[in-house]
């Protein structure tokens, strides 16, 4: 499969197949099929974290958007937002973590 079919389908960015997480925030240490270390160093995660950021601007800006003509007090638009972040944020971060992956492999493959 191709790049982005594996990573909306969170496999492994060497071989596409194997899964990168066996529950739904905990990532395998490596891929169930190929052997690759997704999780190789303390801190190695945290390239994943600039991804979650402009995923979570992504998300919430279209809501941001669509309440901005309702003239809502600030208190309620920002709780609305922070609700929708809320929500969303585990995914984010599996897409993220998911992404990170597949960006660090294509740059530096192991």
């Amino acid at each position: 499969p191709s790049r982005w079919r594996a990573v909306l389908a969170l496999a492994c960015p060497r071989c596409r197949r194997g899964p990168i997480y066996r529950s739904f925030l905990t990532p395998h240490r490596e891929c169930p099929c190929c052997g690759l270390v997704f999780l190789r160093e303390p801190g190695y995660d945290i390239g994943s974290y600039y991804f979650s950021y402009a995923l979570g601007i992504a998300s919430g800006l279209p809501l941001a958007i669509a309440l901005l003509p309702l003239d809502l007090p600030a208190l309620l638009y920002m709780g609305l937002l922070a609700l929708q972040i809320g929500l969303v944020s585990p995914f984010l971060v599996r897409w993220s973590r998911a992404i990170w992956y597949h960006f660090d492999q294509a740059f530096d493959p192991r």
